[in-house]
């Protein structure tokens, strides 16, 4: 039985996909301020609205980067960060219903205020 190049190459590629992948570094919680960031832009915008409308929709717009934030923070190995995250992501969902500009501020003061400890957690895990 010969090796042609073909089967060297069905070789090789099977041996690097055998080895063990590395843990993520601790610079990889880049994404994760980002859209921790974005979070807390919206929760902000949220508060800062003086429409009811605007300010529910700039809450519930927060929901999505914040799972995207939580699933980075886990990568990243930044546990402290994944508790006011999905703090938010939850704060996020209930704002769908809000049905004045009081709850509407109070939603996105809770989103800005929980993106804002999960940044300091995240911001920590970056200078590791």
């Amino acid at each position: 039985m010969s090796l042609s190049p073909i089967r060297c190459a069905v070789a090789a590629a099977f041996g690097l996909l055998a080895l063990p992948v590395p843990p993520a570094a601790a610079a990889d919680c880049d994404l994760a301020i980002r859209h921790a960031t974005t979070v807390a832009v919206q929760g902000e915008r949220a508060f800062m609205s003086e429409s009811y409308v605007l300010a529910g929709d700039a809450a519930a717009g927060a929901r999505i980067p914040a799972i995207d934030a939580t699933r980075h923070a886990k990568a990243c190995g930044c546990k402290e960060a994944v508790a006011p995250l999905e703090d938010a992501t939850l704060t996020a969902a209930r704002a769908n219903v809000v049905a004045n500009l009081d709850g509407a501020k109070g939603y996105g003061a809770r989103i800005r205020k929980d993106a804002e400890v999960a940044l300091e957690a995240l911001r920590r895990c970056a200078a590791r």
